[in-house]
């Protein structure tokens, strides 16, 4: 999507060189003549230059005019490989769908029993980039997943877990699907990115469909969602030099 940039407008072909200090607010035409892109677009100048002022005094910069209801949620982010057995994982089949742990591993992690089926609710997916090769699940686990015998222990799915979407039968019985993934491998060779953090606590913040008040402008912002999680970032923002390039990645690690 195009970025504002006000600047542009001065420039060829827009021409509009509005300047206020003149002390004009209309432009008139004469009849006969043809109008120029000029005049139509210092037209709209003048008449944005009147709206901003307006709203300027009765809101805040990024004040919520209609809907646009904001949420937050707590959840956990997973860090799952791009294939499982050779083939590209579909994001889509897993979003707002349940998952859970794939065959004998319903019963045992590490040879533990667990008392429940351990299940999670994928809430969003976030693709991965050149930073973060990984895709990026945000998980509710369903229910509480104890060791037998513990009152405090959470299991929660770690590094080399394959995990399965579920569907469930009209009697409300857990039925394996075809769509499996696999949580971030462990591997002995000196990579950063296995290194990279597989798991932990994140927020969902989100906005509904509403308009805002921003930069002198009533705008209509769509529904989204923005994950805060250990994210991968650019050397400069790591290190704290703008010098480098923003080419140059980095990632927060678990050392």
């Amino acid at each position: 999507m195009a970025e504002y940039d006000p600047t542009n407008f001065s420039k060829s072909p827009y021409f509009d060189d509005y300047d206020e200090t003149k002390k004009f607010l209309r432009i008139l035409f004469k009849p006969g003549r043809a109008v120029q892109a000029r005049e139509l677009t210092q037209l709209q100048s003048i008449s944005q230059n009147q709206i901003t002022r307006m709203g300027s005094h009765f809101f805040e910069e990024g004040s919520q005019l209609f809907d646009g209801q904001f949420a937050d949620i707590k959840c956990k982010f997973l860090r799952v490989e791009k294939q499982h057995d050779s083939t590209d994982i579909l994001p889509s089949a897993f979003l707002n769908q349940t998952i859970s742990l794939l065959g004998s591993d319903e019963d045992q992690i590490d040879g533990q029993e667990i008392k429940n089926p351990l299940r999670a609710k994928v809430l969003h997916i976030e693709a991965p980039t050149d930073a973060d090769p990984y895709h990026v699940f945000f998980i509710q686990y369903e229910e509480s997943q104890y060791v037998s015998g513990s009152d405090t222990e959470l299991i929660e799915y770690t590094n080399d877990t394959v995990l399965t979407k579920v569907d469930y039968n009209e009697n409300g019985e857990v039925i394996n699907t075809q769509y499996r993934c696999v949580v971030k491998k462990t591997s002995t060779t000196e990579d950063w990115k296995n290194e990279v953090y597989t798991t932990g606590d994140s927020v969902l913040v989100s906005n509904d469909e509403g308009i805002f008040y921003i930069e002198g402008y009533f705008v209509l912002a769509p529904k989204q969602i923005i994950p805060l999680y250990k994210t991968a970032r650019t050397l400069s923002d790591v290190l704290g030099n703008p010098d480098l390039a923003n080419s140059d990645n980095a990632i927060e690690i678990e050392k």
